[in-house]
């Protein structure tokens, strides 16, 4: 796992989610990678299809005004939002509220590495955080 930090957009899977963002000048691939990650369902939910999930709920949030860390990593998302410069529609910040909740719920591969690392308070409060400014 390419990960730096217990945030939900410091691993390589986010930022190369995030690349993608700068390609689209629409909501599909937020609502795509959402609509995936939530149809597993109860099922087993693997670790890459999270962190894609919670950098697009990232992305709604930031299009609700509420950012979360800024950085150079970020700056394709943060872009994006500016030039979208729209709020999202209630079901998609519906589904980013659902996706949230869902990642730390078993079976969850995500939830089963940040439980053993050394860091697993750090990436519930940033969980519990992106929650907050999502509205949930």
């Amino acid at each position: 796992m390419g990960t730096w930090g217990a945030g939900t957009l410091d691993n390589d899977t986010a930022v190369d989610w995030m690349y993608g963002l700068g390609e689209v000048s629409d909501l599909s691939l937020i609502e795509g990678t959402l609509d995936r990650a939530l149809a597993v369902g109860g099922e087993y939910l693997e670790a890459p299809d999270a962190e894609e999930a919670l950098a697009a709920a990232e992305a709604v949030a930031r299009m609700l005004g509420n950012f979360g860390a800024r950085n150079d990593y970020t700056q394709t998302m943060d872009d994006w939002v500016a030039y979208m410069n729209r709020l999202p529609p209630p079901e998609l910040v519906a589904k980013a509220q659902r996706i949230v909740a869902r990642i730390q719920e078993q079976p969850s591969e995500l939830l089963e590495l940040w439980s053993k690392s050394d860091k697993s308070e750090e990436w519930s409060r940033s969980l519990a955080g992106l929650a907050i400014r999502l509205g949930a």
